[in-house]
């Protein structure tokens, strides 16, 4: 049993470092509507928010926000975001998402009411193989790190331990002509 178990974790290990390195020879970038993206992601977890007794709130423009982008990738991002905080917080636990633009400036806020990260493990959350869960690879976070920095953003956390964590990522803005 015990090597079955291994063997499984070894395989997912294997499989996260195969999406990592492929992350950076796929460059397809298109214009990404963040809030359309931001819907499809939480259409994707609603389940595992019905599951864990989530409660979330999206708050978004009614218009588009554009970036330059691999949807594929950014909603990889989103969706590891969203099931991070899911597995941080117990039943009643509230998500709040965001998608805003602001001047030349997109900005996603995906933010929980779980357990918080300690202060000593917040310097280490993007580092490959680094985790605080019993379950899971510890790619994750590294993997969203790497996909935001080829998107030309920046992500950053606040975490509070007992009060929850806030994940905010900021990518240059598109903008169509009209």
């Amino acid at each position: 049993r015990d090597i079955l178990v291994q063997s499984d974790r070894a395989r997912e290990v294997v499989h996260h470092l195969l999406e990592f390195s492929r992350t950076r020879k796929s460059n397809l970038m298109e214009p990404v509507d963040l809030v359309a993206l931001m819907e499809s992601s939480i259409t994707l977890v609603k389940n595992q928010f019905r599951l864990g007794g989530i409660v979330y709130r999206y708050d978004h423009p009614d218009q588009p926000v554009l970036v330059n982008g691999n949807p594929n990738h950014l909603q990889q991002v989103l969706v590891n975001l969203m099931l991070n905080a899911v597995q941080a917080m117990q039943a009643d636990g509230r998500l709040d998402l965001a998608v805003s633009g602001q001047g030349k400036e997109a900005r996603i806020v995906v933010s929980d009411t779980g357990a918080g990260i300690a202060p000593e493990a917040l310097t280490h959350i993007f580092d490959p193989f680094f985790t605080t869960k019993n379950e899971g690879t510890g790619l994750g976070l590294s993997l969203s790190y790497a996909i935001v920095k080829d998107h030309s953003g920046d992500i950053a956390v606040n975490s509070e331990p007992g009060r929850g964590t806030t994940f905010t990522i900021t990518f240059p803005r598109l903008f169509r002509d009209a």
